[in-house]
C-alpha cells in the first residue's frame, strides 16, 4: 500500500469511526427545530499554556498530541505579508510564497521536489496573507523526519525557479482578468476600496506590479522575510512533544535571524464619505453590501463590545428567523441572499455590514428595510427571545474552533502572532453569553449607526438609479455617485 494510501485510510477510518458513534447517540428526530432539546455543552479544551513548548532560540512552539491516526501536521507562521510588498511590486509575498512551494530548492528542481513529495505523500502548502506567512505540512507520522528536512531546504534554500516564476505570474495576470465577472466580485472589491481607502488594506494587485517582480525580489523576499526570529511554530496529531526539539533540528540549527521589521500599519481608516455607491455592473441583478468601520482587535472595548456586536448581527442577518431575512426574504420576497456579519482586524478596523443579493428593480426597496432594522436595533434592544436565539446560533459555532488538534495548534499560534490573549477561544462562550439586550442595543448604536453606511451597490446603474414611479429611492438613502469599473487588471479609480 503506497503512503498516500495509507493516509487516506487512516484518514476514512476516523471519519467512519465519528459518524458511527454519532449515529448510535442520535435522538429522535424533533417535529421542528425549535422543538429540539439540546443537551447541556460538556467539552473542555486543550489548555493554551499547556500546548506550549519553546524551541532552541527561544521559538515559540504549540502540541496538541492525537495519537488515533498515524498522522502529524506541522505550521510555521511569520510576522509579515502582503502589506510588506513594496510600492509597485504588490503580490510579491503572495507570488514568493506560491514560488517556495514549486520552485524547487538548490537540490532539487522543481520536479523532483514534486515528485519527492507525490512519493512520501506529503503535503505542504504555503501562503501570503495581509500580516502573516504561512508554511504548513501533513504526512505520516513515520515520514515527519523527511518531511521536516525537505521543508528546512525549501525554507532556507529555495532554488526560485524563473520559469516557475513566469508562470505564475501569468496565471495571476489571468486571475485579474477575471476579477470583476460578477456583482459580487465588483461589490466586495469596491467595498474595500472605499472603506480602506488610502489604507495598505486597498493596496491591490495589478497587471504592472505583477510584471515588476523580478527573481531577486523573491530571492532577497524570502531570505529576509523568513525570520526565524518572528517564527511561530505549531504541531498537531500523531507528534509528542518531548521530540519536537529532535524532530525540528534540520529547520532551526544555524539558521540566522534576518532582522526583517514588517511594516507598521495605521490604525485609522479615512473611508469614502457615508452615502451610496452604485458600480455599474451589465446584470439585472444588484449585489448590496451597506458597510462601515467596525472594530480592531487592539481596541480597549473589544473584549466586551465585539461580543455584543456578534449578538446583533445574528439577530439582524444570522438565520432564517433573523429580522432581515424574515422581512426581505420570507415577508416580502426580494431576496435570493441577506445577512449581517462582522469582522476584527489586528491593529486597525474590521468591517461591519449587512449583505443581500437582489433583482436590481428591488434594491432600494431592501436597503430601506436594512436601515430602518439597524435603526431598530441601535434605539429598542432586541427581544430576550432574540437574543437568547442569537447566542443560541453563536454558541454553535464554539465547537468548531476546537475541530482537530492541528487547527487548534495552528489557532493558539495565531494569537500570539496577532498578540491576542492565549485563552481566547476558551473564554468565548462565556463572552458571548454575558451581552444584555440593553448593551447589544448601546454598542449597536455607538458602533454602527445606519447614518454611517456606505451603501455599496454593484449592478445596472441606469436602473438601479432611475426615478422610481413609487416606493423608495436609493436617493432616500443619501448621495448617490455612480463609479463605472475600468480594466479589471488595473487600479481602482474612486471620486475624491
Amino acid at each position: 500500500m503506497t503512503r498516500r494510501a495509507q493516509l487516506l485510510a487512516a484518514l476514512v477510518t476516523v471519519m467512519l469511526m465519528t459518524s458511527l458513534a454519532a449515529w448510535a447517540q442520535d435522538p429522535p428526530i424533533a417535529a421542528s427545530p425549535a422543538d429540539i432539546v439540546y443537551p447541556p455543552l460538556e467539552f473542555e479544551p486543550p489548555s493554551p499554556e499547556e500546548s506550549r513548548t519553546e524551541l532552541p532560540g527561544g521559538i515559540p512552539c504549540f502540541v496538541v498530541e492525537d495519537h488515533s491516526v498515524p498522522v502529524a501536521t506541522l505550521g510555521l507562521s511569520f510576522r509579515a505579508g502582503s502589506f510588506d510588498d513594496p510600492a509597485g511590486k504588490e503580490g510579491l509575498a503572495s507570488v514568493a510564497m506560491q514560488l517556495l512551494r514549486m520552485g524547487g530548492t538548490q537540490s532539487m528542481s522543481p520536479d523532483e521536489l514534486a515528485s519527492e513529495l507525490e512519493r512520501l505523500a506529503i503535503d505542504v502548502g504555503a501562503s501570503a496573507s495581509s500580516r502573516t506567512l504561512t508554511v504548513s505540512l501533513s504526512c505520516l507520522s513515520e515520514d515527519l523526519p523527511r518531511a521536516v528536512e525537505i521543508l528546512a531546504e525549501m525554507i532556507r534554500s529555495p532554488r526560485v525557479d524563473e520559469g516557475r516564476l513566469e508562470l505564475l505570474k501569468a496565471q495571476t495576470l489571468e486571475g485579474l482578468r477575471h476579477r470583476l465577472d460578477s456583482p459580487n466580485q465588483v461589490a466586495q472589491l469596491y467595498a474595500e476600496q472605499i472603506l480602506y481607502r488610502g489604507h495598505p488594506a486597498a493596496r491591490i494587485v495589478t497587471a504592472e506590479s505583477v510584471a515588476a517582480i523580478t527573481v531577486d525580489d523573491i530571492r532577497d523576499f524570502l531570505s529576509s522575510a523568513l525570520d526565524p526570529d518572528s517564527l511561530v511554530v505549531d504541531m498537531g496529531g500523531d507528534v509528542s512533544r518531548d521530540r519536537v526539539a529532535e524532530l525540528l533540528a534540520p529547520l532551526l540549527q544555524g539558521w540566522e535571524p534576518t532582522g526583517f521589521q514588517p511594516a507598521a500599519i495605521p490604525s485609522d481608516l479615512d473611508p469614502l464619505v457615508p452615502g451610496v455607491y452604485v458600480i455599474d455592473v451589465a446584470s439585472n441583478q444588484a449585489v448590496i453590501i451597506a458597510t462601515q468601520p467596525g472594530m480592531s482587535r487592539h481596541d480597549p472595548l473589544y473584549e466586551p463590545e465585539f461580543y455584543a456586536l456578534r449578538v446583533a448581527n445574528m439577530v439582524l442577518g444570522g438565520g432564517f428567523s433573523s429580522r432581515l431575512t424574515q422581512r426581505i426574504r420570507v415577508q416580502e420576497g426580494l431576496a435570493y441572499v441577506v445577512g449581517a456579519q462582522g469582522n476584527s482586524n489586528v491593529g486597525y478596523p474590521g468591517q461591519q455590514a449587512m449583505v443581500a443579493l437582489v433583482d436590481a428593480q428591488s434594491a432600494a426597496r431592501a436597503c430601506q428595510i436594512m436601515a430602518e432594522e439597524l435603526t431598530a436595533i441601535s434605539t429598542t434592544p432586541p427581544s430576550p427571545e432574540e437574543t437568547r436565539r442569537a447566542k443560541q446560533g453563536l454558541f454553535g459555532t464554539w465547537v468548531g474552533f476546537f475541530e482537530s488538534p492541528s487547527s487548534i495548534a495552528r489557532d493558539y499560534a495565531a494569537l500570539l502572532l496577532d498578540e491576542m490573549p492565549l485563552d481566547f477561544y476558551i473564554t468565548w462562550y462565556e463572552k458571548t453569553e454575558q451581552p444584555e439586550p440593553e448593551v447589544v442595543m448601546e454598542v449597536v448604536a455607538r458602533r454602527a449607526p445606519a447614518s454611517e453606511i456606505r451603501w455599496v451597490i454593484a449592478g445596472p446603474a441606469d436602473m438601479l438609479t432611475a426615478e422610481p414611479g413609487e416606493g423608495p429611492s436609493l436617493a432616500d438613502l443619501g448621495p448617490v455617485t455612480v463609479i463605472r469599473p475600468g480594466d479589471p487588471t488595473g487600479p481602482v479609480a474612486l471620486p475624491e
